[in-house]
C-alpha cells in the first residue's frame, strides 16, 4: 500500500498489513523538553466553549437535567442528519444526533429499557418505534432473558447478582478507531472482504456462518461510517492528509460507534501518541502553527510515556525548598475545563488544601465534567521544612 498522504512516514511494516502499533513505533518522537512553547486558548476557541457551557447550564436547568430527546429515531450510524454546535466555530465536527445535548434512543438494546429512561424525563416513546421494538424486532434484552435459567432469573430478581447484560448491549467497548484515520475506510474494507472471501469453504459450519455474517455486518457498517462522514462533507474513504484531518477520522469512527453500540462504556482509548505524529510532521513541514495545534478539539500532548521506549527516561531533580509552594499534578480532565489562570486562582484563594482540591473538581463538573479528575497536590510545610 502506497498513499501521497504517507508522505515523510517512516517506512515499516504498517505499510503492508493494518498494524497501527508499527506506525506508531516507527514514526513516534519523544519530546525532552519543558512547557515555555504552551499558548493560551484562541478567542475562537473562548467563544465556542462558553456556548458549550450554556448549553451544559441550560440542560442542568431543565427538569431532570436532560435538555431534550429524539424519541421517534433509533438510533444508528446513518439515522440522524448532521448537527452542530456553532459550525463556523467547529474545527472538529460531530455530534451523536443532529443537534446539541439531544439524546438518542437505543432500543435495539431494549425497548423497556428506553421506555424507563425517557419517562424518568417526562418523555414518552414514538408508539411507531414502541409497537416495532414490541412485536416485531427482537432486541438484545429479549434474548438474554430467553437465556437466562430460572436460577439466574431467580438470582437477579433477589439482587444476588447484578451487573448481568441484560441491561445494555456490550459491555465496555474501546474500538481501535485510529484505523480509518491511518488507512482510509476502503482499505479497510477490502482487508474485511479478503478475510470473507477466505471463509468461502466447504465445510459450512455453525462457527463459519456466524463469522461470514459478522464480516458481512462489519463490511456494512464501514460503508455507513462513509456515509455519515458526507453528511458532514467529509470523504474518510482514504487516509488523513494532515492533523486536523486526523483527528476528523479519528473521531467520526467513534461517533459511529457510539451511534450505533449501547455500550455501558465507550471510550476513545490511548490516541494522543498516534495524533502527536501527525501533528509534529505538520509543524515541520510549516503547514500547523503551535497556536493552531493547542487549540484543537484533541489538544492532548504527549510529553513520555511508558512502553514507548526501552528502557524508559525518567528525570531527577532537586526541588530547592525556596522557590516552591508546592506541586500540582493533575489529569487532563481538569485542564479540559479550567485553565491555567482558574486552577491558580482557587489555589491562591482561602480555605484548606483539601477544600481547594474539592473546589476545583466541583467547578469542573459545573462546568460539564467530560472526562475523570485525577489531582495530586503536595505543599511546602514551613514549620517541617518539607512536602
Amino acid at each position: 500500500m502506497e498513499f501521497k498522504q504517507w508522505k515523510n512516514f517512516n517506512e515499516g511494516e504498517w505499510k503492508y498489513e493494518i498494524n497501527v502499533r508499527d506506525f506508531i513505533q516507527q514514526n513516534y518522537t519523544p519530546y525532552e523538553g519543558n512547557s515555555d512553547f504552551l499558548t493560551g486558548t484562541t478567542k475562537k476557541t473562548e467563544k465556542l466553549w462558553n456556548e458549550v457551557l450554556e448549553l451544559y447550564k441550560k440542560e442542568h436547568d431543565s427538569k431532570g437535567g436532560v435538555l431534550d430527546i429524539d424519541t421517534k429515531t433509533p438510533s444508528t450510524i446513518t439515522a440522524h442528519d448532521a448537527g452542530y454546535i456553532d459550525k463556523d466555530l467547529e474545527d472538529i465536527v460531530g455530534l451523536q444526533t443532529d443537534g446539541p445535548l439531544k439524546r438518542a434512543i437505543m432500543p435495539f438494546g431494549g425497548i423497556r429499557i428506553v421506555e424507563k429512561a425517557c419517562a424518568a424525563y417526562d418523555k414518552k416513546v414514538d408508539e411507531r418505534v414502541e409497537d416495532i421494538f414490541t412485536h416485531y424486532r427482537k432486541t438484545h434484552n429479549d434474548g438474554v432473558f430467553d437465556a437466562y435459567t430460572p436460577d439466574i432469573r431467580a438470582a437477579r430478581k433477589s439482587h444476588l447478582i447484578t451487573g448481568l447484560p441484560d441491561g445494555y448491549g456490550r459491555g465496555r467497548i474501546i474500538g481501535d478507531y485510529r484505523r480509518v484515520a491511518l488507512y482510509g475506510v476502503d482499505v479497510l474494507i477490502e482487508e474485511k472482504q479478503k478475510e470473507l472471501d477466505i471463509l468461502d469453504v466447504d465445510d459450512f459450519t455453525e462457527n463459519i456462518i456466524r463469522e461470514r455474517e459478522e464480516k458481512s455486518e462489519q463490511i456494512k457498517a464501514l460503508n455507513e461510517l462513509k456515509e455519515m462522514a458526507q453528511k458532514y462533507g467529509f470523504d474518510i474513504s482514504k487516509p488523513a492528509t494532515n492533523a486536523k484531518e486526523a483527528v476528523q477520522w479519528l473521531y467520526f469512527a467513534y461517533l459511529g460507534a457510539i451511534k450505533s453500540q449501547d455500550g455501558a462504556a465507550m471510550s476513545l482509548g490511548r490516541t494522543s501518541t498516534f495524533l502527536d505524529i501527525y501533528f509534529e510532521r505538520d509543524l515541520k513541514e510549516g503547514t500547523l502553527t503551535e497556536e493552531e495545534a493547542q487549540n484543537h478539539p484533541k489538544k492532548n500532548i504527549l510529553m513520555r510515556a511508558l512502553g514507548a521506549n526501552n528502557p524508559a527516561e525518567v528525570d531527577i531533580f532537586d526541588v530547592v525548598d525556596e522557590e516552591i509552594e508546592g506541586i500540582f499534578l493533575c489529569s487532563d480532565g481538569l485542564t479540559s475545563m479550567l485553565n491555567q489562570t482558574q486552577i491558580e486562582k482557587v489555589l491562591d484563594g482561602s480555605g484548606s488544601l483539601e477544600e481547594k482540591v474539592t473546589r476545583l473538581i466541583r467547578k469542573s463538573n459545573v462546568r460539564g465534567g467530560t472526562d475523570n479528575i485525577s489531582i495530586a497536590c503536595l505543599m511546602y510545610n514551613d514549620e517541617e521544612g518539607e512536602l
